[in-house]
């Protein structure tokens, strides 16, 4: 495994006979001992879903396939950091744990994304670092400029008065029309590819404007002039647009809302479509913001969702199957009748720099679940049936990062990472859950349930429940047991005694799982009477409902019980912003002796330059 500024080395041992007994011959000389595997060579992979097309133009990158001889799990555990080349793009992200700091032409992981929007060559650099060597890969991405071509498909519209070509920002040559009827977008979108909508009008939508097969793009939906942003309210229960089968849309500054009744109220739909963009979309007071289904590529970007209906379980985006999914830099708060957002399954997927608050009192702010597929028409015994049977695919290769994922109003999991419910055999691997602030009120802060391979790092975790991060292993219908679960340098916090008294940080929950492993995690949530398991009369770091210590998990330099219940370790006595849990003068050290682990920096991406010992922000 590799280590952080050395890397140590990993030691495996067990073996047996085959207890067989008997009149067999003496054994002769031991064999030789079989070679150990040559390491891997150094390679770093660089890929994207696409490398040119029209602006604006979204991206998906990738560094899977990468290999390093420091470690088995490269994915995991090398340092990636991105250059997009875009100095245009390279404003501030205005939600996240680094609002107004982090920067739209950098991002950090094995997976990441970008909308180019400006035209232009530009030159993706990813780099690699393993605690002994860096690695360097580029690629170029080509983004056309939509007036050449579009020049001799663009409509401008109105639904007030026809616009005039090369006036108010609708550009030279274009066609014009005067479009009352919202559904004639989908008629449009058969010959004319670049559709623009006339700032400040507003539509009320006779029903859905379907972009279909015969309409695949490149295509853009976007408006034209000065003033606010068109808007269409839903007075009919549908969708307000629809991709169905169609590819390469761009969808972007729109606003949609509805009359406030109703269900089945969508502001866009993408049914078994490819590389679609929602950029600056303001969706508010509908039943949901976005639905996908078995669509490869979707990025929603700068976009805020807010306010869905509490009747009829309104959610903020619910996306089934989606592939190459980016949500980046996007609001997405208060839906009391459901999740915040829902990702049934993916494959490639990065969320991060996003803003999730506020889901109903029973609702996780953010889940992320496995891929299940379920009969049409099927319910009850028969709808279990279906999802009981593993597909053969996997939700994997996930970063989430750098996001502010608050349930602290009230929520069930502020975030949930694992199948849907025990009659799902969903399965998850390759997953990573950094630079995070996650707050829980009447659940954990964070849950999981990963088959292979999960890695939470870096995260501040609050919650005023029994117990802030869960690692659970249930009986799941053709799920394996969860497997490799490194838990490192998280800080772990319960402000009050409010919910309950009972407290302890971690729970492990449930039997058969293996290789969890706990390092320089910081935890404290001082005055309670009982651990999480309800025994003993304090606060505890972790409430091993089942298992065995150094079989089926492994604690290494994380606070003790002591320092949970007694010893305030933050620069402030209260703290409530994120800055106020750095490490400070009122506890005990934290910083310089901890155990080795592969964390290259902390929490606001500050670089390591020694053993830090706990928590997720330096001291």
């Amino acid at each position: 495994m590799l280590m952080l500024a050395l890397v140590l080395g990993a030691c495996g041992g067990g073996g047996g006979g085959d207890g067989s007994t008997g009149n067999a011959p003496a054994p002769g000389p031991a064999p030789a001992p079989a070679p150990a595997p040559a390491p891997a060579a150094n390679t770093l992979v660089l890929a994207a879903n696409r490398v040119s097309g029209v602006a604006p133009l979204s991206v998906f990158f990738s560094t899977v396939g990468t290999t390093s001889p420091a470690t088995s799990l490269p994915f995991h555990e090398l340092k990636y950091t991105w250059s997009f080349g875009d100095a245009a793009g390279g404003a501030k992200w205005a939600y996240g744990v680094r609002a107004g700091v982090a920067s739209k032409n950098a991002a950090s992981g094995p997976v990441a994304a970008h909308v180019f929007e400006t035209p232009g060559t530009y030159t993706v650099q990813v780099t690699s670092y393993d605690g002994v060597a860096t690695m360097v890969k580029t690629l170029v991405v080509t983004v056309t400029d939509p007036q050449l071509v579009f020049a001799s498909n663009t409509v401008c519209v109105s639904n007030t008065a026809a616009p005039v070509a090369g006036v108010g920002g609708c550009p030279a040559g274009a066609a014009v029309e005067l479009m009352p009827n919202w559904s004639r977008i989908g008629t449009l979108a058969a010959t004319k590819k670049r559709i623009l909508l006339k700032r400040g009008d507003a539509w009320s939508m006779d029903a859905t404007a379907n972009i279909g097969l015969a309409h695949t793009g490149p295509g853009v939906l976007a408006a034209f002039g000065t003033g606010a942003a068109p808007r269409v309210s839903m007075d009919v229960n549908a969708a307000a647009i629809a991709f169905n089968e169609a590819s390469d849309w761009r969808v972007m500054d729109l606003e949609v809302t509805s009359n406030g009744v109703g269900n089945a109220k969508v502001a866009v739909t993408s049914n078994k479509g490819a590389n679609h963009l929602l950029l600056r979309l303001n969706v508010h007071d509908i039943h949901f913001g976005v639905s996908g289904l078995d669509t490869d590529g979707l990025a929603i970007v700068d976009s805020t969702i807010e306010r869905t209906f509490l009747a009829n379980n309104g959610i903020g985006a619910y996306l089934d199957r989606v592939d190459h999914l980016a949500i980046l830099g996007s609001k997405n708060r208060d839906n009391p009748g459901n999740h915040g957002l829902r990702v049934q399954g993916t494959a490639n997927a990065v969320i991060s720099h996003n803003q999730f608050d506020t889901p109903s009192a029973t609702g996780d702010v953010l889940t992320v679940r496995g891929k299940t597929f379920i009969s049409a028409g099927a319910s009850g015994a028969q709808a279990n049936q279906d999802a009981a049977t593993w597909t053969g695919t996997w939700t994997e290769n996930v970063v989430v990062s750098d996001n502010v994922i608050d349930g602290s109003m009230d929520s069930g999991y502020a975030l949930w990472i694992g199948p849907q419910s025990i009659y799902h055999a969903e399965r998850l691997r390759n997953i990573i859950v950094e630079r995070n602030l996650v707050k829980g009120k009447q659940l954990y802060a964070a849950a999981f349930q990963v088959a292979e391979n999960l890695t939470v790092r870096n995260n501040l975790l609050i919650s005023k429940y029994t117990y802030v991060l869960g690692l659970i292993s249930n009986s799941n219908v053709g799920s394996p047991k969860p497997s490799s679960s490194y838990i490192y340098n998280n800080t772990l916090y319960k402000p009050d005694v409010s919910i309950t008294t009972a407290f302890s940080a971690v729970s492990i929950l449930g039997t058969g799982y293996t290789g969890v492993v706990l390092k320089n995690n910081l935890a404290y949530g001082p005055g309670n009477a009982r651990d999480g398991a309800t025994n003993g009369n304090a606060a505890t770091f972790i409430a091993p409902q089942n298992g065995v210590l150094g079989v089926n998990y492994t604690l290494l330099n994380n606070s003790t019980n002591a320092q949970v219940n007694a010893v305030n370790p933050f620069a402030t006595g209260a703290p409530v912003n994120v800055t106020d849990f750095a490490p400070g003068a009122l506890g005990y050290a934290v910083s310089g002796t901890g155990a080795a682990v592969p964390v290259w920096d902390d929490m606001f991406e500050t670089p390591l330059t020694t053993l830090h010992s706990l928590g997720a922000i330096l001291q």
